[in-house]
């Protein structure tokens, strides 16, 4: 914006009034504008004007002067305003990690590349950032130009969220549905098609649903059930709780399916299946490593080769197979004992062999005790101290493993029923007796372990007539009952033959 009414110069000021700036008029010579009041004209313009400002009009005039043409000069300047910053909404659950290993991270592969944002009971998903205040600025004039204010950032509550101060938290664990402006958490997760690149591995607090399939390599996790309501390949499923498949188990030799309580599936294939409380298939199981602290169930078809440990008992139409495919069935046992005396195993066996290397050391000396000097006498009473302290441990820790294994001839269920056939090549074991089959069995049948005259025997009950049948039976052939006995009661629990 030019001003000033002479035809020689002018003063060019920027829109928004913070600069002034003093150059010719396009056209006109240096020595015809070389006495010229530019000082004095510019006064007229009431721009008040610096020492510095009137040096430069100054040195403008001199070098027209000496009919010099001068550069344009900024005669006065003011401050242009620092306007307000919006507020804003932090993403607080957008933990920023090092990309590559290279940064100091893990490499993810693609099956974690997941767009599903979980958050914690209580977790500090959101901020609430509020605008932040600017200056005012001044023009050349001396006069304010004011700031442009900043607007506060909007968010809209949805279900299980709730405002403290500036944070927003979330009311309990689930999926983060953060979109425009508004935020919620949702305790289920809901997937609407398969378990693939386009959803990821899931680790999900809450319960889970899957619309169709969970394909193979992928990983589901949940402290809760887990629902699939198509099938599931060689995939990696952990249930905190019920693990329910609608469309069946195809495992391939490398599936992981475990759950807290229930496992249930229309069919189980080829995979290693772990349930706390009972396993389920309506149609057949097949080929499965099987730990399960309830009841195996196969409500109508067979349950056929691999190996099965159940506390709770076998239930099928069928085991086995017509070809004698080999079934190992662990019946009446506890998997999580085994685990027990295995990790407990070693270390008791070592302090009995520290206690007993140091009394056959030191007792021959304290047979002599008499020729034995005072700081001899006390290494040797150290000793025994020592000996004494491993053998109480050893008793300490064969207590606790002999409670575990009473508690579970107490509770767990030593039975196998039958409603079809029992095949040749399945093997049934219990506690303390185990029977092989050699020729197809027919049922309903009921198959459970008895004491005899004092020798355990397994036994075949016919459903229909409730007559009791003897199968050829020998000792568990498991070599942790033997570790069992060896460390516990080897003169007590023994099976007699």
């Amino acid at each position: 914006m030019p001003l000033t009414s002479s035809k020689i110069f002018k003063v060019d000021i920027s829109e928004d009034k913070v600069t002034a700036l003093l150059s010719l008029n396009a056209g006109i010579a240096a020595q015809s504008a070389a006495n010229l009041d530019i000082i004095g004209q510019i006064a007229e313009l009431k721009i008040p004007l610096t020492s510095e400002a009137k040096a430069r009009i100054a040195e403008f005039a001199q070098a027209l002067a000496e009919n010099v043409i001068p550069e344009p000069v900024v005669i006065a300047r003011g401050k242009p305003p620092e306007h307000d910053h919006n507020g804003f909404i932090e993403k607080l659950y957008e933990k920023k990690e090092p990309a590559t290993p290279e940064e100091g991270g893990k490499a993810k592969s693609f099956y974690d590349q997941t767009q599903i944002i979980t958050v914690e009971m209580n977790q500090e998903i959101l901020r609430v950032v509020p605008p932040t205040t600017g200056k005012d600025g001044i023009d050349i004039y001396g006069q304010k130009i004011a700031r442009k204010l900043g607007r506060e950032a909007q968010i809209s509550l949805g279900v299980n969220v709730e405002r403290k101060g500036d944070l927003i938290v979330a009311g309990c664990a689930g999926k983060l549905d953060f979109s425009g402006n508004k935020v919620a958490v949702f305790p289920k997760l809901e997937i609407a098609g398969n378990v693939d690149f386009a959803v990821g591995n899931i680790d999900f607090s809450g319960e889970v649903l899957i619309a169709k399939n969970v394909l193979d390599l992928f990983k589901v996790k949940s402290s809760s059930t887990i629902t699939v309501q198509g099938l599931v390949e060689a995939a990696e499923i952990s249930a905190g709780q019920d693990l329910i498949v609608l469309g069946g188990i195809a495992g391939k030799e490398k599936g992981i399916f475990s759950a807290g309580q229930n496992l249930k599936s229309k069919y189980i294939t080829n995979a290693k299946v772990m349930a706390g409380g009972n396993i389920t298939a309506r149609v057949e199981i097949v080929n499965c490593e099987l730990t399960c602290g309830g009841t195996v169930l196969v409500e109508s078809g067979p349950l056929v080769g691999g190996t099965v440990i159940s506390k709770g008992g076998v239930n099928a139409k069928q085991l086995g197979s017509e070809a004698g495919v080999k079934t190992l069935l662990d019946v009446g046992f506890d998997a999580q004992l085994k685990q027990f005396c295995l990790e407990m195993a070693p270390e008791i066996t070592l302090r009995r062999r520290k206690a007993d290397k140091i009394r056959q050391t030191v007792e021959p000396l304290m047979r002599n005790i008499k020729y034995l000097n005072p700081e001899q006498k006390e290494k040797a009473t150290e000793l025994l101290y020592q000996a004494e302290e491993l053998e109480d441990s050893v008793k300490e820790m064969n207590q606790k493993l002999r409670i575990k294994y009473e508690e579970t001839l107490k509770t767990a269920v030593q039975e196998v029923q039958v409603a079809g056939t029992i095949y040749q090549g399945v093997t049934i074991r219990f506690p303390r007796v185990q029977t092989t089959i050699t020729e197809p069995l027919t049922g309903p049948l009921k198959i459970i372990p008895r004491e005899i005259h004092g020798l355990w025997r397994v036994l075949a009950i016919a459903g229909s007539t409730s007559s009791e049948h003897e199968l050829k039976s020998g000792a568990n052939a498991d070599p942790f009952w033997e570790t069992l006995h060896q460390i516990l009661f080897a003169d007590k629990l023994t099976p007699k033959q």
